[in-house]
């Protein structure tokens, strides 16, 4: 919108007299007739409206023989005010509310702010997002799971920590046992020193899960002597047989260099439908193992499951044992192991 002041002609014999100020918008000195003390005018330079003030420096200049002009003639893009609004303008520059206005903030400030809160706000949503997914994201799922093979990371072995009811059924390391007698061959050699006390109280709580209506004996691998509960074949694993247990073995604890024959010759002996061949030096053991296993076994039905404890990789002689019987290798960490011990 243009507001332009109009050119006409005054003719006379006197000397004109003419108003100089400064653009308040780009600082441009501006000349004009002394007629418009007191109004309005526009910047020549940058179309800013100006209120000319009524003193003013003054400067005479020629007389002109044909007349004057008021003010420096405009192009017709700068006609006169010929709109309400263009009127409504020239109000509001005179009555100075133009100055008002230019010294309020500006749209770009608070669009500055405006963008600064929305952006926080979004960063805000997405941290909430990725911690939700965090805690209630997809589980991390296992690796490839093969015949006679469970991972360390299988939910079935953290289940005893987990779901109450998962240590109600039977289970050893939270692993479900469905056999109804169940014999436990434990390494109690130096290999195993470190996790022993939790290997057996493991044992003790698995037998506690088998129930009433099913048999238990626990048999460590020998390293000097043969210890065993109950030492002739396998007992209903009541209370008070699970805890006549802990009290017979309570002196048993791990040393020197074990050997598993005997003990595996007298658990196959006794005809269970499963065994429990834990060991904490499972990476020591190699093809003689298991060829010393599988002679001791022969033609029997049993099933061996093996448990690797405390390594880092699932030892090959126990995985080839577990798949020779049809049972089950499992490599066991240490806390997994602790936790089975105490829940």
């Amino acid at each position: 919108m243009w507001l332009s002041l109009a050119v006409f002609t005054i003719s006379g014999g006197r000397d004109a007299e003419m108003i100089s100020l400064n653009c308040t918008n780009c600082r441009a000195l501006i000349e004009m007739d002394d007629a418009f003390a007191g109004g309005v005018c526009r910047c020549r330079h940058c179309g800013a409206i100006q209120t000319v003030p009524t003193q003013s420096k003054v400067k005479t200049i020629g007389r002109r023989r044909h007349g004057r002009t008021l003010y420096s003639k405009r192009s017709r893009e700068e006609a006169i005010p010929s709109s309400g609004l263009e009127q409504l303008a020239q109000a509001v520059a005179s009555s100075g509310l133009s100055s008002e206005l230019r010294r309020t903030p500006g749209s770009k400030r608070r669009s500055s702010q405006i963008l600064l809160i929305a952006g926080g706000g979004v960063g805000l949503i997405v941290v909430l997002v990725c911690i939700w997914f965090a805690r209630h994201g997809p589980a991390r799922k296992d690796g490839p799971v093969g015949p006679g093979l469970v991972s360390s990371n299988n939910p079935a072995l953290l289940a005893s920590t987990d779901s109450p009811a998962a240590t109600s059924a039977p289970n050893f390391c939270g692993i479900p046992l469905a056999e109804r007698v169940v014999i436990y061959v434990l390494d109690r050699g130096s290999g195993t020193t470190d996790l022993f006390s939790y290997l057996k109280e493991a044992a003790f709580r698995s037998a506690e899960s088998l129930g009433e209506q099913r048999k238990f004996q626990i048999i460590f691998w020998n390293n000097g002597s043969d210890d065993a509960y109950p030492l002739i074949g396998p007992t209903y694993a009541t209370s008070q047989n699970v805890e006549a247990a802990r009290k017979s073995l309570d002196g048993v604890y791990a040393h020197g260099q074990s050997d598993a024959a005997s003990a595996l010759a007298k658990a196959v002996a006794a005809g269970p439908d499963a065994i429990i061949l834990a060991t904490g030096k499972g990476g020591q053991l190699n093809d003689d193992f298991v060829q010393q296993v599988m002679q001791i076994r022969k033609e029997r039905a049993v099933k061996i499951h093996t448990f690797d404890l405390g390594g880092t990789e699932l030892s090959a002689a126990m995985k080839t044992i577990a798949e020779q019987t049809g049972g089950q290798a499992h490599l066991v960490a240490e806390g997994d192991l602790k936790r089975a011990a105490r829940d």
